[in-house]
């Protein structure tokens, strides 16, 4: 079993299942029978009342235009899913958490009908789904997505120094932590991981500085513990009354 592991917005890592080939394989064919028995009805609709190019041009409006449209409109209106993803139990998203843009949408349609077209039908983007360690394929790779199963309960947790007690004895020392940011929050991470990884001082004091400015509060222990007490203050009072 294939896992990746997603960082939310709100510092949780979540380990998701990746979807395997097999199912992506098989979303797309019931995708791709969907889109043909669509066409098929619908050229033998317009056959019965019209001819020629009149049936040209509706073929083009009502079965060509759906058709290449599809997946892009299906992963946009369900939330990264089209009816086929839905039915194997994956769906769309992104490797940094957040929620799958439009952007990312149309970027994962466009390569999907270059790779069609171009890479010998397929071949290259199964080759990299099954190759890449996150199960991309050049599209998702460009667009920062990837595909994971829904239907299994993901496990939850917080990174090390987020850690807190689960009961109600953990005692908030820095209220003022709630007027943070989760980019704040990073940005503190990141000093401190500068500091543990490379004896940085520079920058834990330059965040302690602005920390204790923007917050209107005096640091009087060493700066890595003030931080990383800051960073637990803040993640204990986001998820207290979830």
């Amino acid at each position: 079993m294939a896992v990746i592991n997603i960082e939310t917005t709100q510092n949780v890592t979540i380990d998701y299942e990746l979807a395997g080939l097999g199912s992506r394989i098989l979303a797309f064919i019931i995708d791709y029978l969907i889109v043909l028995a669509y066409a098929f009805f619908v050229f033998i609709m317009l056959s019965v009342f019209f001819e020629g190019e009149t049936l040209g041009a509706f073929s083009i409006i009502l079965i060509l235009i759906p058709y290449m449209l599809y997946d892009l409109v299906s992963e946009i209106a369900f939330n990264g899913q089209s009816i086929g993803k839905r039915s194997m139990g994956i769906k769309v998203v992104k490797l940094d958490g957040s929620k799958p843009t439009l952007g990312s949408y149309l970027i994962r349609w466009a390569s999907r009908i270059v790779e069609g077209m171009v890479f010998l039908y397929g071949i290259v983007p199964i080759l990299s789904i099954a190759i890449s360690t996150k199960g991309q394929r050049l599209g998702d790779m460009m667009a920062g997505t990837t595909v994971i199963r829904v239907n299994k309960k993901p496990h939850a947790y917080r990174n090390p120094l987020d850690i807190i007690n689960d009961d109600d004895s953990y005692v908030v020392t820095y209220p003022e932590a709630i007027n943070l940011t989760d980019s704040d929050i990073g940005i503190i991470k990141e000093s401190i991981k500068s500091y543990k990884v490379f004896n940085n001082r520079v920058a834990i004091d330059a965040v302690t500085s602005k920390l204790e400015e923007l917050l209107s509060i005096k640091c009087n222990e060493p700066p890595v513990h003030f931080l990383s007490t800051i960073v637990k203050d803040y993640n204990h009072l986001i998820t207290r009354d979830l």
